[in-house]
């Protein structure tokens, strides 16, 4: 079944997987540029550095799920 629909829909999953790819290297890239410029506004000031470096610890050891915003209730008709 799997297989037949991934076959059917190919050129709908073709267009969603681009979208998707896009959008992912997209979001890949900006996180890189503020990372590093983040980083070398930690370098170059102390102020920032001690304003920014707890929130910078706090991100990292707080789960993924914590932060993520919850998923939207699209199950059963409800909104």
């Amino acid at each position: 079944l799997v297989f037949r629909t991934l076959i059917a829909d190919r050129s709908l999953l073709w267009s969603s997987l681009l979208v998707t790819l896009s959008v992912t290297l997209q979001a890949l890239l900006l996180a890189f540029v503020g990372g590093v410029a983040l980083a070398i506004a930690f370098n170059k000031s102390r102020v920032v550095e001690y304003s920014f470096y707890p929130y910078a610890v706090i991100l990292q050891v707080t789960p993924v799920i914590a932060i993520a915003p919850p998923p939207l209730p699209i199950a059963n008709g409800s909104s």
